[in-house]
């Protein structure tokens, strides 16, 4: 089985950031070129003093640009979607070691992902780590997230401060939501494309209503793990 451990996602520089890059990288070839010359040193003074400040001003939106776009709930599924692109289905009953590799590997690059605006307290790692794993690596439980509603009354406080608070606080909360849905939905799809439903048919709906939806990422591997195979299971 084939294990990806570094998956990327593809991220679109802007024609105007390369193109000034470009012209960045001219001019430093240029003052570097031209410091040959004493003569010429004086005058590219003021040049080599607003470099720093120059590299800040072109890099650091493409940076900010960067976070937020990893952070869209697409752009997470695809990034998921793409490693288990890179992974081997499963033929028969899951070893301990595939199992381990597998959630190492979903471990990886959700780990990165910008996660948590309400709070900056969890990792979206979470949502596949064992549980007392990841209290003991985030000193905390990883909640239970649930669709926030769509207004609170506090939305409407008189207060100026507080009704900015309250609506700073439920966007943070829906962003967070669409996050989490679309990492464990997407990690959920994968999980059943690599796994054959008879070592997993336990967890179904019995009613064969919302079939696997409502189970939880890391409830499979707690399911997989009590069952698997390998000296190392449960």
């Amino acid at each position: 089985m084939a294990i990806a451990h570094n998956v990327t996602p593809a991220i679109n520089v802007p024609s105007l950031s390369a193109l000034l890059y470009s012209w960045l990288r001219y001019r430093i070839h240029s003052i570097t070129a031209s410091l040959l010359s004493p003569f010429s040193s004086i005058a590219l003074l003021p040049s080599l003093l607003l470099l720093p400040a120059l590299c800040r001003l072109l890099f650091l939106p493409a940076l900010c640009r960067h976070h937020n776009h990893v952070s869209d709930p697409s752009t997470v599924s695809d990034i998921i979607k793409a490693l288990g692109e890179k992974l081997e289905p499963i033929s028969g009953q899951p070893s301990y070691d595939q199992l381990f590799a597998i959630r190492g590997a979903i471990t990886h690059v959700l780990y990165p992902v910008p996660f948590d605006e309400e709070l900056g307290d969890h990792n979206l790692c979470g949502i596949i780590m064992d549980p007392s794993t990841y209290k003991n690596r985030f000193s905390k439980d990883f909640p239970k997230y649930s669709a926030p509603k769509a207004f609170t009354d506090d939305m409407e406080e008189p207060d100026e401060v507080k009704r900015a608070k309250a609506n700073i606080v439920n966007k943070a909360k829906k962003t967070d939501w669409k996050t989490f849905s679309a990492a464990s939905n997407a990690v959920r799809t994968l999980l059943l494309d690599l796994v054959d439903k008879t070592w997993l048919v336990e967890l179904e709906d019995e009613d064969e209503v919302s079939g696997f939806a409502e189970v939880a990422p890391d409830e499979f591997f707690t399911h997989l793990l009590a069952n698997c195979t390998g000296r190392r299971c449960r």
